[in-house]
């Protein structure tokens, strides 16, 4: 099963939420107001690896490897600008 990403980006411009959190293994995760909000079920590890591969150059692939989590940020057409970390276990 592939997430479809552009709903919780969707999700988080309606919730006004400064950041979106995933973590392979648990739920997808938005600060909204300092509070974090879970939003549905487990991420498996196969649709983070997919959609991470999309949206990252090699350089923050090496360091993602590297360190084991990363922040970036995220220009979306018509939806908008994000900022994202993502952790690897």
């Amino acid at each position: 099963m592939i997430t479809d990403y552009s709903v919780i980006f969707r999700q988080a411009v309606e919730k006004n939420a400064s950041d979106i959190h995933i973590v392979v293994g648990a739920p997808h995760v938005l600060r909204v107001n300092g509070n974090l909000v879970r939003l549905g079920k487990n991420v498996e590890n196969i649709d983070v690896e997919e959609y991470v591969a999309r949206i990252l150059t090699d350089e923050q692939k090496v360091m993602l490897r590297k360190m084991g989590e990363l922040d970036i940020s995220l220009q979306l057409s018509n939806i908008g600008r994000f900022r994202i970390n993502i952790y690897r276990s």
